[in-house]
């Protein structure tokens, strides 16, 4: 059998790779760069849009929300620039039976007593707070007015009792007797347990000018003609000798 000349490859000879294989590292080599590239890329344009996507929920952009709500942008602010500002307000907002009027305030205000309400109905979350005295007096108060049964069934009694603590009547009680009843203690128990100025109404206040000092304020009690005029004119008001030392 005749034998193959064989010719032993030197060292240089076997280490040296071919042009393919050369081309095809250096193709594989920049796929993986540009997959590398586009991974990248990807993740921060997607990283992006879902920051844009996430609402704002910072003081600013909800500050920035509540005053675009109340505007009314297809009016041309020079035309009618209270509509612009206030159009949207008016178009979202009702005017609730026995409300003379509706603003920021009371809308606040609704919105508070709304989100009360539902918080003092949930009885799973007055379980919760068995254990806070303070809290859970307060479910308790306010299923305690809800309690129809239970109002009915008293009828008006509460309301005698109450007439009769403070002072009595005549009409409710026919043992009354007008030699025992003072005009000045009831006023004071009103004031006291019902938190009711018939016709005065006091408090303490602290000096806008000196802060060490405090004054006395005395203004109309609910059968004053104009109540929000007394109080007006109770806090536009200083003792003479403050205004004299400044």
């Amino acid at each position: 059998m005749a034998r193959v000349p064989f010719r032993r490859l030197e060292e240089t000879e076997i280490r040296k790779p071919s042009k393919v294989r050369l081309v095809f590292l250096i193709f594989l080599l920049l796929l993986i760069i540009l997959s590398g590239i586009f991974i990248l890329l990807y993740f921060k344009v997607f990283k992006v849009n879902k920051e844009k996507a996430k609402p704002c929920s910072s003081p600013a952009c909800i500050s920035a929300a509540d005053i675009l709500n109340k505007l009314d942008e297809s009016t041309n602010p020079c035309d009618d620039f209270y509509q612009y500002s206030c159009g949207g307000f008016l178009n979202k907002t009702h005017l609730h039976d026995g409300k003379p009027y509706l603003d920021s305030f009371s809308v606040a205000e609704d919105f508070v007593q709304n989100a009360l309400k539902e918080i003092l109905q949930n009885d799973n979350l007055m379980s919760d707070y068995s254990e806070d005295s303070a809290v859970y007096k307060a479910f308790t108060f306010y299923k305690s007015c809800m309690n129809e049964n239970y109002i009915k069934n008293d009828g008006v009694q509460p309301i005698l009792d109450a007439i009769e603590k403070h002072g009595s009547w005549n009409i409710t009680n026919k043992d009354w007797n007008g030699d025992s009843w003072k005009l000045e203690k009831i006023l004071a128990r009103a004031l006291v347990d019902l938190n009711t100025p018939a016709f005065l109404s006091w408090g303490i206040s602290r000096s806008l000018f000196d802060t060490t000092k405090k004054f006395v304020t005395i203004g109309g009690g609910i059968s004053a003609y104009d109540r929000g005029l007394d109080r007006k004119r109770s806090h536009s008001r200083f003792p003479q000798d403050y205004l004299e030392d400044k």
